[in-house]
């Protein structure tokens, strides 16, 4: 039988047939969700609310049915954008170089201690 997760540790992401953002059930505006998964993944227990640390981080991300593409293709990027500056932000501080310069085995490394988990559904809303 799988495990519960904490909440604390899920950034639910809700996207509505007529492509209303929600995040952890308030709404959201689109231009904002890469700054919250950001501060999200990289609280490191700081905000009681947000993930213990990298490594519990999930994004979980609901679709209606009836979510337009290109809306979802929006908010899709904004939070694949969100872990490239979170890569690119480690290695600078901790390789002294961007993301794009390190060999794999670096990459490796970082995306080790900074996973990405998107987790995503498609659902039919009431």
């Amino acid at each position: 039988e799988p495990k519960p997760k904490n909440k604390r540790n899920v950034l639910d992401v809700v996207i509505t047939k007529s492509d209303q953002l929600f995040v952890n059930g308030d709404k959201y505006d689109i231009d904002n969700i890469r700054e919250k998964t950001i501060r999200f993944v990289t609280n490191n227990g700081k905000d009681p609310n947000m993930s213990k640390s990298p490594l519990h981080a999930i994004v979980s991300v609901t679709n209606d049915n009836g979510t337009s593409y290109d809306t979802y293709l929006r908010i899709n990027n904004e939070l694949y954008a969100a872990y490239n500056e979170i890569w690119n932000e480690v290695s600078k501080n901790d390789n002294g170089k961007p993301w794009e310069r390190l060999n794999e085995e670096e990459k490796k490394a970082i995306k080790l201690k900074y996973p990405r988990v998107i987790s995503e559904a498609d659902t039919k809303f009431d």
